[in-house]
């Protein structure tokens, strides 16, 4: 059944879409390639119209895909643009999806990659699997054509999505038995603990090129499965067996307790990037600023200290010390610390959450913090630097 005309345009509750071509003809739903009144490309989504009788059905679990969608905002998941209703010839309605067009390659094209590289998508698909459950929503079909990698890999695809409040709301399945957890298949049960399971293959996945189903017996993984891991990593052997348990008790209780668990087999560095007029500096141990030209990141000012503050890492954490620093055996030692009184807006702030907190002596710092060198409530803000803050795996 062809469902558009050529540039056909649809209207849905936020704005209208011009259709150019459809991208895929899934067993569950068509997607095509739209632009929006911007000009912006999208993705439409509708029902599959192969077969008429599971209309009903697939027009619903759309329909639940759309709220899932909604609920959620992360950098690493599909944002969701908009929805409406189409007409068919035969004067019957389904619903459509509008989401982000997201362009790069699944997991699936990449196949085996570099430790650190899966590592650190693992960890960037994770959080934001923890953040959907922390929403009420699990995802269910969790796998490598299922996420997309561009500047960011990206969850896609949530036809499965359930409500932790409906665990076993999906009485039609309509998943790759290759990547499914053992009770989606037995008793189309879909909970947290799924996720968790189908993140432990997608890991296994990423190290190896491989479906850990390919070393399994009984849906427990085997000891062989240890030698196709890199040896970097092959201390997160047993962290990959817990999460593919097959009684759900048996894995991890959550999303955090598995990152937590690869922190802790792997050992991982804390490291900071601070940006500056579109120009970033990587820091994994410490950076003085001032205008002086033997800091480690040079701003100019007429109110910016000679040596104004440092960033030092203490501990696996990152801080904030104003003053005077020299570089002594390697490390920075405070040599002189600025009075407040008299240096009350010569001072760096950090600003969070909407407040602005002076660094009168030294401040922990957290990821997405932004520092103003000098403020105050009459002049404001004076030379902004934005800190990103992330663990590395040490491998």
């Amino acid at each position: 059944m062809k469902v558009f005309t050529d540039r056909r345009v649809i209207e849905g509750t936020r704005g209208s879409y011009r259709i150019i071509e459809m991208v895929k003809r899934g067993g569950m739903g068509w997607l095509y390639k739209a632009v929006d009144e911007a000009g912006n490309m999208v993705i439409v989504k509708i029902p599959s119209l192969e077969l008429k009788e599971n209309l009903e059905a697939l027009s619903y679990r759309l329909k639940r895909e759309c709220r899932a969608l909604r609920l959620l905002s992360h950098k690493n998941i599909v944002k969701y643009i908009d929805e409406g209703e189409l007409c068919l010839e035969n004067g019957a309605t389904i619903p459509f999806l509008v989401m982000e067009y997201v362009k790069g390659k699944s997991l699936e094209e990449m196949g085996r990659l570099e430790p650190g590289k899966a590592l650190d998508i693992f960890k960037q698909v994770a959080d934001a699997i923890a953040y959907m459950h922390s929403r009420g929503v699990v995802h269910g079909d969790i796998k490598p054509r299922n996420v997309i990698v561009s500047e960011r890999p990206v969850i896609i695809d949530f036809g499965t999505a359930t409500f932790m409040d409906y665990p076993t709301e999906m009485r039609e399945v309509y998943l790759t038995p290759k990547w499914a957890a053992p009770e989606h298949l037995e008793m189309k049960l879909f909970t947290k603990q799924g996720d968790i399971y189908q993140l432990g293959m997608l890991l296994f996945y990423m190290l190896t090129g491989n479906c850990p189903k390919d070393y399994m017996v009984r849906w427990e993984l085997k000891e062989e499965a240890s030698k196709v891991l890199p040896r970097d990593v092959k201390g997160i052997y047993s962290i990959l067996r817990k999460a593919l348990s097959y009684n759900l008790q048996d894995r991890y209780n959550d999303v955090n307790e598995l990152l937590s668990s690869l922190d802790e087999a792997l050992g991982y560095d804390i490291i900071a990037t601070v940006e500056f007029e579109g120009r970033k500096y990587q820091i994994s141990d410490f950076a003085r600023i001032g205008r002086e030209e033997d800091n480690e990141i040079v701003i100019k000012g007429p109110y910016i200290h000679r040596y104004h503050c440092a960033l030092i890492r203490e501990e696996g954490k990152f801080y904030i010390y104003q003053g005077v620093f020299n570089i002594v055996k390697g490390r920075p030692v405070r040599k002189k610390v600025y009075d407040i009184a008299k240096w009350k807006y010569n001072l760096p702030h950090i600003i969070r959450n909407g407040r602005y907190i002076p660094v009168t002596d030294k401040e922990e710092l957290k990821d997405g913090d932004v520092i103003a060198l000098c403020y105050s409530k009459r002049k404001g803000p004076y030379k902004i630097l934005s800190i990103k803050i992330k663990k590395v795996p040490r491998l």
